[in-house]
């Protein structure tokens, strides 16, 4: 007797079905003029159910280069970038960041590293700070920052910069995310 199955990626024989067994495996289209598709039509009738589909290979989706700018004019955090993520993934984050203050040319640059995760539908987390591998920095920048932060399904990039001071920011960096499952 033949035995069919869903096609992985599928969650129903709507665009067809495979079928295992006798040998070799055969991929059938839903096509009413197709004589293997009506076979599988009356075993569906007799009460058969075909298999569920096989589980995707892991994925691994890389974002790749990012960049942004912006310019801020106050000590206000100011959004410089922002990403939704999938539900299940988490993200690796390596930046550079550059800020210049176009008045007196102070000048702040943070080389960090960053993870999240998204959960099933659930916010983004960031499970730890983040790691900053150099800051140099004049002391007119020491409290320029750049902060990670969540909003809904989203993952955010934000800087502050000085009150009264017009600062130019630039972002450089890769973004890694990983999905299980290419979801």
């Amino acid at each position: 007797m033949p035995s069919y199955q869903i096609p992985s990626g599928r969650t129903n024989d709507a665009y067809g079905v495979l079928r295992h067994d006798p040998p070799p495996d055969l991929s059938i289209p839903s096509d009413s003029a197709n004589s293997d598709w009506q076979d599988y039509l009356a075993w569906k009738d007799a009460g058969n159910v075909p298999d569920p589909p096989d589980p995707l290979p892991l994925t691994t989706f890389a974002a790749g280069l990012i960049s942004a700018d912006v310019r801020t004019t106050d000590a206000q955090p100011t959004e410089l970038y922002r990403m939704t993520l999938p539900p299940l993934t988490g993200v690796a984050c390596d930046l550079v960041l550059i800020g210049v203050d176009t008045g007196n040319g102070a000048c702040r640059i943070l080389r960090a590293s960053f993870a999240a995760k998204r959960l099933n539908a659930g916010a983004v987390g960031i499970p730890q700070a983040q790691i900053t591998y150099a800051n140099h920095q004049d002391t007119a920048a020491s409290s320029w920052a750049i902060t990670p932060s969540t909003a809904g399904n989203d993952l955010v990039l934000s800087v502050t910069g000085a009150a009264g001071r017009t600062i130019d920011w630039s972002l450089s960096g890769s973004v890694t995310t990983f999905t299980p499952s290419g979801r």
